[in-house]
């Protein structure tokens, strides 16, 4: 079997290209991220955890700084430092502890726990018996779905709002529905992050940044076009959600994965009523 060249199947980025690269990439420097020197892919939260692959060793390390942050480490005395892990710069162990893991000084796990720590991640307290790490991972978990959810109920509203042409009543209607439903899943979604003891995070300009749909086009009229758009819509979410049900099973919380499991099925009921006006001519 003749297989291409990697630089085919993949686009280098510019500076491989021109030889300007360095490895020193993979171990920026963390003092600029936090005097604000960074550039925008190091300093801005929402633009580094997108090219940041989350690995389970940081996803568990991450988990344990908002534990610290939230005063909930206990007098357990920390294995690399000898302090008491509480609020006592959780960054300095974690550096101590990807070195001795790695054998080198990564940024990254850096930059996330920095980006983290500088985060909203109050928690309220409640007697629910799933550990504040955990609850607190779950809310940032569901909040990103929030997000998704926030952003779909308003697409399928723009359509239901917009869309023309002889098929209009029916996907008017379906459109409404939709929108309907994925409201009543916004207010279950928000209502367990609070009842989690997290901050349930709906304002626009947050979702404007966490959301992954596709910006909705404001210009079609056609129900064709429309039922592309929000089917389109709704397989990001469905994808999405299948995805966040694993993770809150992981986190053992089997009420949450059984809330995105229900949602789950309705989004995947609701892209198949949609997508059921792109099949009847075949």
């Amino acid at each position: 079997m003749n297989m291409k060249p990697w630089r085919e199947v993949i686009a280098p980025h510019k500076d491989v290209l021109q030889g300007t690269f360095r490895q020193s990439e993979f171990a920026a420097d963390i003092t600029a991220v936090h005097s604000g020197k960074a550039t925008k892919e190091y300093q801005d939260a929402e633009s580094f955890f997108e090219r940041t692959y989350i690995t389970e060793g940081m996803r568990l390390l991450l988990i344990s700084v908002v534990s610290r942050l939230n005063g909930k480490g206990g007098e357990r005395r920390c294995r690399y430092s000898g302090r008491a892990q509480g609020l006592d710069c959780p960054i300095t162990c974690t550096a101590r502890r990807v070195r001795i893991a790695t054998g080198i000084q990564s940024a990254i796990p850096l930059k996330s726990v920095q980006h983290k720590s500088q985060g909203n991640i109050d928690m309220h307290p409640t007697k629910n018996d799933l550990p504040i790490e955990k609850r607190a991972a779950l809310a940032l978990l569901l909040n990103a779905s929030l997000a998704d959810l926030i952003d779909l109920g308003l697409q399928a509203k723009q359509s239901h709002w917009n869309v023309k042409g002889p098929t209009f009543i029916a996907l008017h209607e379906l459109f409404d529905s939709i929108a309907e439903v994925v409201g009543e899943f916004v207010d279950d979604v928000a209502e367990r992050i609070v009842a989690l003891g997290g901050i349930a995070e709906g304002t626009i300009g947050i979702v404007s940044k966490r959301t992954k749909l596709a910006s909705y086009p404001v210009n079609i009229t056609s129900g064709k076009d429309h039922v592309e758009a929000l089917s389109t819509a709704l397989a990001t979410v469905g994808k999405s959600v299948r995805s966040d049900i694993a993770k809150a099973t992981d986190l053992g919380d089997v009420d949450s994965a059984d809330l995105l499991t229900g949602i789950s099925r309705s989004i995947d009921k609701n892209l198949w009523f949609v997508e059921a006006h792109l099949q009847g001519d075949k």
